[in-house]
């Protein structure tokens, strides 16, 4: 009888991917987006999200954090100012105003892109 420690189909057998960032960066994993009030108007917005700060050294930054339309244009744009310290990670995030919004529905599928850059 063979030894059952062993899975003779074992080995890597599904995509994986590959995540190369800078040393300050904004966890992919972390973007967090809700729509916290909506009418014909405005719609708020809030973009929740986390920076990691691998380096040795804290720092002062600032997040730039856009929403396009489904044109590519702005449609909402905020900058965040922050400090992360050394080797630590950092929630924070902003509430935007779109003015006029089109809502997602199974008849309108109308997407809005959301970008956030540090600088």
């Amino acid at each position: 009888m063979g030894s059952s420690r062993w899975y003779s189909g074992g080995g890597i057998y599904r995509d994986v991917f590959l995540l190369e960032g800078e040393r300050i960066s904004v966890l992919p994993d972390r973007l967090q987006i809700t729509t916290e009030e909506l009418d014909e108007e405005y719609a708020k917005i809030r973009v929740g999200f986390t920076v990691s700060n691998r380096s040795m050294y804290g720092s002062d930054l600032t997040a730039h954090i856009t929403l396009q339309d489904k044109n590519g244009q702005t449609a909402a744009e905020c900058h965040v100012p922050f400090r992360v310290r050394a080797r630590k990670e950092l929630a924070t995030g902003a509430s935007l105003l779109v003015p006029g919004p089109e809502p997602w529905s199974a008849d309108t599928p109308v997407l809005y892109t959301c970008m956030v850059t540090l600088e």
